[in-house]
Order: C-alpha cells, then sequence, then structure tokens
C-alpha cells in the first residue's frame, strides 16, 4: 500500500492543504484513507504511483535523500 502525503503548497491549491492524505493499494484508491481527489494532482503523480507501487527503490529512482531514505519526493 502507497500513502501519498501533502507536505508542501507553492502556489494556491482548492482542494488540498499541508497533511492531507491520499491512499493507493494497488490498483484502487482507498476511500478510508483519502480525502479529496484532484485529477490534476492526481494525474501528475499517476505514472510515480504506478513504479512505486513495484519498484522500492527509491535512491534508484532519484526519488529520496540520502538522509531520508524511506521516503519519496516529488
Amino acid at each position: 500500500m502507497l500513502e501519498i502525503t501533502v507536505h508542501e503548497i507553492k502556489e494556491k491549491c482548492p482542494v488540498y492543504k499541508t497533511g492531507d492524505k491520499m491512499m493507493i493499494d494497488d490498483p484502487e484508491i482507498v476511500p478510508e484513507g483519502t480525502g479529496a481527489l484532484c485529477t490534476h494532482a492526481f494525474s501528475a503523480l499517476l505514472h510515480y504511483v504506478l513504479i512505486l507501487e513495484h519498484d522500492w527503490c527509491l535512491a534508484k529512482l532519484g526519488l529520496t535523500t540520502p538522509e531520508d531514505p524511506d521516503h519519496a519526493y516529488m
């Protein structure tokens, strides 16, 4: 299962606020763990979600930092 958390919003967002979560259990979005679903955000995340569900080598994907190898940053 993949948990996506909003850590920062750079512009105005009418859907999400910092701390909101989205839960994905491939191939389903888990409604109980997901607040609102923004089509703009989801379309940007979709290709990362598919990769992360099947290949958890975040360093190889360039999505993490040495200080925090267990979390992906996009």
